[in-house]
C-alpha cells in the first residue's frame, strides 16, 4: 500500500506572525507562499510542532510573489524553519529541502530556474572565487564594479604583474616609460613645461649643431606688437628674435610692418626703431604707427653700424621718444634676418 505524506498550505499576509507546521508524518511537502500586493509590516516565522525525530525530512514549496516587500534589516522578513530569505529570494520560487540533525533544521536552497520569476542567486550562496574569467562575458565589467580609484591616480601593472594605483597628479609631471614601467617625471634642466602643456626653452642654450639652419642663412619670422605694448613701446621694448649665444650677430635684411587699424588712432611715440641690443639698425617713422587707416611701412635699415656690443644681443624694437597714446591697432610685422658666428 503506497505511503500516504501529508501536505500543508500557508499563505503569508502583511501582518506577519507565526505559524506551525506539524512533524507527524516521514515526509511533509508545504506550500508557503502570497499574492497581491504586500508589504511585511513583521516577521512571518515558520516553525515546526510537535517533535522531530533525526532524520526527519521536509520539503518547502515556496511561491514567491514580485510584489511582496520585506526588510530583513528591519526584521520583516519571511523566516522558513529558521533560514530568514532575503529580500531577493523572498520574491523568487524557491525549494527548500530541510532534514532534522536533532539540534536544528539544515536547509538547502534550491532556485526555480524554469520558473516564471527570475531567478536569484544570492552572494552568500557563491563560493568565493567560483565566479572564473571565463563565466563573465567580454566588456561587460562596468566602470562602477570597480573599486574607487583616488583622483589623479591611474591603473598599472606592478613589479608582480599584479595591477596597482599610480598617483601621476604631480603638477606639470609627465608619465614616462623606463624600460621597465612608466614613472611620472617633471621636465628639468633647459626644457620646461606648465601644467597647460606649454613648454619654454632656456635663453642661450641653443647651439648651432642643434639648428636646422646653418647659421648665417636667411631666416624670417613674423611678430605682432600689439595695441597693449605700443602703448609701452619707449619703457618696455619688445624682444623679437633672443641673443643666439656667445660670438654670434643677428644681422637684420629687411622687416616690413602692416599697421592693422581698428578704430582709435595712436598719437606721440616717435619713430620705432628696430635695435641689436641698444643699437639702432633702422626704423619706421611715426606716420607708420599713427596712421588713421591701413599701412603698410618698410624699416629702412641703417647702412653703418659701429658697436663694440653687438655681439650674443637680442633683436628688439623699441619707439624713440615715448610711449604712443589712445591707439588700439596692433602692428604686424615679417622680419628677414641671418646670424653670423665668429666663433
Amino acid at each position: 500500500m503506497a505511503q500516504r505524506y501529508s501536505f500543508e498550505s500557508f499563505i503569508i499576509t502583511a501582518g506577519g506572525g507565526s505559524v506551525t507546521a506539524s512533524v507527524t508524518s516521514p515526509t511533509e511537502y508545504i506550500s508557503v507562499g502570497s499574492s497581491g500586493t504586500i508589504s511585511l509590516g513583521a516577521a512571518y516565522t515558520l516553525t515546526h510542532s510537535g517533535t522531530p525525530t533525526i532524520g526527519s525530512k521536509f520539503t518547502v514549496l515556496y511561491r514567491g510573489n514580485t510584489n511582496l516587500t520585506t526588510n530583513t534589516g528591519l526584521g520583516r522578513h519571511v523566516s522558513l524553519f529558521g533560514y530568514v530569505l532575503t529580500n531577493n529570494q523572498a520574491k523568487i520560487d524557491l525549494q527548500l529541502d530541510l532534514y532534522w540533525d536533532g539540534a536544528a533544521w539544515g536547509v538547502l536552497v534550491k532556485p526555480d530556474f524554469n520558473g516564471t520569476k527570475s531567478p536569484i542567486i544570492e552572494g552568500s550562496m557563491i563560493l568565493d572565487s567560483a565566479v572564473t574569467t571565463n563565466k563573465i562575458s567580454d566588456a561587460d565589467v562596468t566602470l562602477a564594479k570597480i573599486a574607487a580609484v583616488t583622483e589623479g591616480n591611474i591603473i598599472i601593472g606592478d613589479s608582480s604583474n599584479r595591477p596597482s594605483s599610480l598617483d601621476i597628479s604631480t603638477d606639470k609631471a609627465v608619465l614616462v616609460g623606463n624600460g621597465t614601467t612608466a614613472v611620472p617625471r617633471v621636465l628639468s634642466g633647459h626644457v620646461t613645461m606648465s601644467n597647460t602643456g606649454v613648454v619654454t626653452i632656456a635663453d642661450g642654450v641653443i647651439t648651432e649643431d642643434m639648428l636646422a639652419f646653418t647659421l648665417g642663412d636667411i631666416i624670417y619670422t613674423d611678430f605682432e606688437i600689439s595695441s597693449a605694448q605700443l602703448l609701452d613701446l619707449f619703457t618696455t621694448p619688445v624682444t623679437v628674435v633672443p641673443a643666439a649665444g656667445a660670438n654670434t650677430l643677428i644681422v637684420p635684411i629687411e622687416c616690413w610692418a602692416f599697421l592693422d587699424y581698428e578704430s582709435a588712432t595712436y598719437a606721440a611715440g616717435g619713430a620705432v626703431h628696430l635695435a641689436i641690443g641698444s643699437v639702432s639698425t633702422g626704423s619706421i617713422a611715426s606716420t607708420a604707427v599713427t596712421s588713421a587707416s591701413d599701412l603698410v611701412s618698410k624699416f629702412v635699415l641703417t647702412t653703418a653700424v659701429a658697436s663694440g656690443s653687438l655681439l650674443n644681443q637680442d633683436l628688439k624694437v623699441y619707439a624713440a621718444t615715448a610711449n604712443f597714446t589712445t591707439g588700439d591697432s596692433p602692428l604686424k610685422c615679417r622680419l628677414l634676418y641671418k646670424v653670423i658666428s665668429f666663433a
